[in-house]
């Protein structure tokens, strides 16, 4: 009996095939939509600006301390912030292996001599 009334009245079958349609067009479109929105946001990923995380592994700054005073100062500070003494340069840090070519101040592997410059190496 229902159907019959089912049959009179072809609108229903018309719903039917809107709700079977829209359904198979949402699975379909949520797994597109996925690879889509994942694709995209891979290759916008490298124009975004990083974020600042405070405990990242980046080195942060050395700071030193006035030898007169003990006032600590910036890290590339000449002159002391509080009582105005020369700040000595620091020696810089050069790996195993390796040394700063007096001639031309590149840091270089050790040997007689400099393999940027041809310097002399003490």
């Amino acid at each position: 009996m229902l159907l019959k009334k089912l049959q009179k009245n072809e609108a229903v079958g018309q719903f039917t095939n809107l709700g079977v349609g829209l359904g198979t067009i949402a699975g379909v479109g949520g797994v597109v939509g996925g690879v889509v929105g994942g694709t995209v946001k891979d290759a916008l990923g490298s124009t975004t600006l990083p974020q600042t995380n405070p405990q990242s592994s980046q080195p942060q700054p050395i700071q030193t301390k006035c030898a007169k005073c003990g006032a600590v100062l910036p890290a590339n500070a000449k002159f002391c912030l509080e009582c105005g003494e020369k700040v000595a340069p620091k020696a810089p840090q050069v790996p195993d292996g390796m040394t700063i070519c007096p001639t031309c101040g590149k840091t270089v592997n050790k040997g007689k001599f400099c393999a940027e410059c041809g310097g002399k190496l003490e």
